[in-house]
């Protein structure tokens, strides 16, 4: 029997993932976010409200690694020593968690690298897009959830993300809504249900926890 994924949601794009014990951060947007356990750490791009809790976690968690693009990595340098570069097409594997690196177009700011996660551990996958507008790197990938951006600007509206969705060329994963800004989530979940009789849209609140 195969162990569960625990996937913590705690605002903004941040996400908290355990199993057997073992946790990883993504995206932490500030210092309360950062206040947790685990052994890695992964940053989709250089934006404070995905790095705010960088400094609280890596201090917490003296032998977690810091796993993030380089432009991410340039701002922490004091942590230069357990860092390691993440690149768009390739795999990483630390303790229990193997990663792949999709590139997605962030919106409105030119220059921003913006590197979504494929996360798998055990028999379960984990998908997070970061800030992009397309969610092209993650159509062919077979995943048990994905977490979208949906405020629009600065990554896909909601329009845009429904839009992407039918673009998947597998079996949708279980879809989070994140990223929202002022826009409504169980808006988009009520439109993408509207759709869809077999995938199940899941609108998650600083604190709640999924488990795969």
């Amino acid at each position: 029997m195969s162990s569960e994924l625990k996937i913590q949601y705690l605002g903004q794009s941040g996400f908290h993932l355990t199993m057997n014990g073992i946790g990883m951060l993504i995206d932490p947007s500030n210092k309360k976010s950062g206040d947790v356990d685990g052994a890695l750490l992964y940053c989709t791009h250089n934006h404070s409200d995905h790095i705010g809790g960088v400094t609280t976690y890596l201090e917490r968690n003296e032998n977690a690694l810091f796993v993030a693009n380089v432009q991410v990595l340039e701002k922490f340098p004091e942590f230069e020593d357990r860092s390691f570069a993440a690149v768009a097409g390739e795999t990483y594997t630390h303790d229990i968690w193997n990663l792949e690196f999709i590139e997605g177009k962030h919106g409105l700011f030119r220059g921003i690298l913006n590197l979504g996660v494929i996360v798998r551990v055990g028999e379960h996958s984990f998908g997070h897009c970061g800030d992009t507008v397309t969610f092209q790197g993650f159509y062919d990938k077979k995943l048990d959830a994905l977490a979208v951006p949906i405020s629009g600007a600065v990554t896909a509206s909601p329009k845009k993300a429904l839009e992407e969705l039918k673009k998947f060329q597998v079996r949708l994963p279980k879809i989070i809504p994140m990223h929202w800004l002022f826009r409504n989530p169980e808006t988009f979940r009520e439109k993408f249900m509207s759709r869809s009789e077999t995938v199940s849209c899941s609108v998650m609140r600083a604190g709640d926890t999924l488990t795969l």
